[in-house]
This record gives C-alpha cells, sequence and structure tokens, in this order.
C-alpha cells in the first residue's frame, strides 16, 4: 500500500497505467494475474510537488527454488553438479579459505535444469580444501550448495621478505591478501611475488595458501 494524502497523480506497473483511488489517505496496488512467479514488477508512483507517497508494504520476495543434485569434486579438482532452478541465475564457486568464504570463480549464467562443472585446481591449498556452488538470482538472493571437501598433499615452504627491496617473495605462486594493523585490506592478488614498496613499515596481517599469519618489514 501507499499512503496517497491526496496527491498522487498516476501509478504504472511494468509500464501498465494504474489510476489510484481518489480522496482517500492510501490505496493498494492490484498485481496483474499475468504476472507470474519469479517475473520482474517495477511500480512507478507520480506525484505533486512537496508530496512524497510512503510505501507501507513489507517488503518480501518471491520465493525462489533452486536445487543442487549430484554435487561431486574429482581428484583433479574438478567440481560439478545438475542444477535446478525455477528461473535464471547467476553461479559461482566459493572456496573456504582464510576463515571465511571467497569467490573463486567467474559467474556463469544457468537456465533451468543444467549440468555444471568448475576447474578449481589452480585454488588447491595444503591440506584439506572445502568448496561449494553459489547462486544468485535477480534480486541478488543467495542459495548454496553443500561443502565438498579435497585433500592434497600440496605443500608450500612459504615466503621471504627482502626488506631492502620491500618484496615478498613467495616459494610457490598462491592466492594472497594483506591487511593492516587497523584490518583494512591494502594488496590482495595471485602470484608468486608481494610489492611492499607503497607500504609503510610497520606490522601486517598475511593471508596466503591456506595460512594466516603476522608480518613486519
Amino acid at each position: 500500500m501507499a499512503e496517497v494524502g491526496f496527491c498522487v497523480d498516476s501509478v504504472y506497473v511494468n509500464g501498465m497505467k494504474h489510476e489510484p483511488i481518489d480522496e482517500v489517505s492510501a490505496f493498494e496496488i492490484k498485481i496483474d494475474s499475468s504476472i507470474k512467479k519469479g517475473d520482474f514488477i517495477k511500480v512507478e508512483i507520480y506525484h505533486q510537488e512537496g508530496c512524497v507517497p510512503k510505501n507501507l508494504a513489507v517488503h518480501t520476495y518471491p520465493s525462489r527454488t533452486i536445487e543442487f543434485s549430484n554435487l561431486a569434486i574429482t581428484d583433479s579438482a574438478i567440481i560439478s553438479a545438475d542444477v535446478n532452478a525455477e528461473n535464471r541465475i547467476l553461479l559461482c564457486v566459493e572456496q573456504y579459505r582464510w576463515n571465511k568464504w571467497i569467490k573463486i570463480s567467474e559467474e556463469i549464467i544457468v537456465d533451468s535444469l543444467q549440468i555444471v562443472s568448475f576447474d578449481v585446481s589452480q585454488s588447491v591449498h595444503s591440506g584439506q580444501n572445502k568448496f561449494r556452488l553459489c547462486s544468485r538470482d535477480a534480486f541478488s538472493k543467495k542459495v548454496f550448495s553443500k561443502a565438498r571437501t579435497l585433500g592434497s598433499t600440496f605443500n608450500h615452504d612459504g615466503y621471504k621478505i627482502d626488506r631492502a627491496k620491500k618484496v615478498l617473495t613467495f616459494e610457490q605462486p598462491t592466492r594472497f591478501e594483506l591487511f593492516d594493523a587497523y584490518g583494512n585490506l591494502v594488496k590482495m592478488g595471485e602470484g608468486d611475488n608481494l610489492d611492499l614498496t607503497n607500504l609503510k613499515s610497520g606490522a601486517y596481517y598475511l593471508n596466503y595458501d591456506n595460512v594466516n599469519t603476522k608480518i613486519k618489514f
């Protein structure tokens, strides 16, 4: 409902004009029966100057059904699943790393029933790896699959800091994040070195491979 105060001139729903009820404090906008579950709804309210209608509707979103079945990950780090969605969604892969879930793949468009697979081998770190699928619909509502784990025999040999040149070199290429002493993200990326030349000397927190550590330079 919208509180009009006798000042609404016209209302449009998805481009179709709906006339408000005259001389009432509030009116209800009826949604056309042709609009189906999951469709986009755009409501435009035109009003007189100095009068702003108030939306009294409870903000709810249409329910979404997204199902993941046959979810699996291979020894070669290929994660796959059958995805069944009522409407078009965006889908990506997340990895649990550094005590949080992070997005590690580009989003792909999935329509209705589709078999999907992602190669996540470049994101495998030392020890136990955990991956899941993350879907996002038109309302940015997220739905996650169950997690799948993958063990790794790979061992990362760490890093070295050249304080004179202000560069940190990883023994093997890795994904990394660097935070300052206040928890602000100052560097992130992937590779075998981290340029520190534009940072003030002091204490920082480094995430790499599956490690959280504190560094000083």
